[in-house]
């Protein structure tokens, strides 16, 4: 494991997040990288396993709570979007995705979220950029 580059996107410590400067990049466990096909990015990791998030195509971002469990992942995880300066993530309580916000990629905490959906079906079928989604 190292330290992610220095041109990782800023996040403020708070509760759900910890800051991108004590990530560390991991391999993607091969058991997931077939699951998800998602072999061409890094996946970074916390110390303290809470949060887990997976880059790849420079598009797209997968953020997991908790741990990597493939049960759990296929029955919770959703890829989210990454653009126009904005990340979708989810939010899970008790084990269950309580809804998709979108956040400010240089504000990825939650007190800058704002909610947008249930589901990333109804995030995509809106039709909505997430600057859209964000400032409405």
């Amino acid at each position: 494991m190292k330290l992610i580059e220095d041109q990782s996107p800023p996040a403020a410590t708070t509760r759900q997040f910890v800051a991108w400067e004590t990530a560390y990049k991991v391999e993607m466990p091969s058991d997931l990288l077939g699951l998800l096909q998602m072999a061409d990015g890094p996946l970074y990791e916390w110390p303290d396993k809470k949060f887990r998030i997976k880059i790849f195509g420079c598009q797209q971002s997968c953020g997991i709570a908790d741990s990597y469990h493939v049960s759990e992942r296929c029955e919770g995880g959703i890829p989210l979007a990454q653009g126009d300066g904005y990340l979708a993530i989810y939010k899970k309580e008790n084990d269950q995705i309580s809804g998709i916000y979108v956040v400010p990629e240089n504000d990825v905490t939650w007190s800058s979220a704002v909610y947008a959906c249930m589901s990333l079906n109804d995030l995509l079928a809106a039709g909505k950029s997430l600057g859209e989604w964000y400032k409405r």
